[in-house]
C-alpha cells in the first residue's frame, strides 16, 4: 500500500512539472558565474527537476547501501551467536547426561546393595532344616 502511495505521489509531482514547463516557454539568462546563457525556461525546469530526483537518488542509495551492509554485519553475528548457543548446549546436554548416568549408576548400585541385605535377611529368617 506503501508503494502504491509513493507511486501515486510521485507520478502527480512528474504531471505537475510537466505542465508547469510546457506553460513557462520564455527564454530565461541563466548564469554560471563566467559565462551567460540564454535558454527556455522549460530547460531549466525539467533540468533542475531531473538533476534533483538524482540527488535523491543518490543519497537514498547511499543509505540503502549502508542498511544493507549492517543487515548483512547482523545475520553474521545472530549465526555466531546461533552457533555459540548450539554448542554451550550440548555441552550442557553432555553434562547433564553424564550427571544422570553418574546417579543411575548410584541407584542401581544402592538397589543391588538393599537386594543383598533382603537375601541376607531371609536366609537368616528361614528355618534351617
Amino acid at each position: 500500500m506503501k508503494k502504491q502511495g509513493r507511486l501515486m505521489i510521485s507520478f502527480a509531482m512528474v504531471v505537475i512539472i510537466v505542465i508547469f514547463s510546457v506553460i513557462n516557454t520564455k527564454n530565461v539568462a541563466v548564469s554560471f558565474g563566467f559565462k551567460e546563457y540564454q535558454w527556455p525556461l522549460i530547460f531549466i525546469i525539467l533540468g533542475s527537476a531531473i538533476f534533483g530526483a538524482l540527488i535523491v537518488i543518490l543519497t537514498s542509495y547511499s543509505s540503502l547501501w549502508r542498511k544493507g551492509k549492517e543487515v548483512k554485519s547482523l545475520k553474521k553475528e545472530v549465526k555466531s551467536y546461533q552457533n555459540n548457543f548450539q554448542t554451550e548446549l550440548e555441552k550442557n546436554l553432555e553434562q547433564t547426561k553424564k550427571d544422570l548416568e553418574e546417579q543411575l549408576e548410584q541407584k542401581e548400585q544402592e538397589i543391588r546393595v538393599l537386594r543383598e541385605q533382603l537375601l541376607d535377611h531371609n536366609n537368616q529368617d528361614s528355618p534351617v532344616e
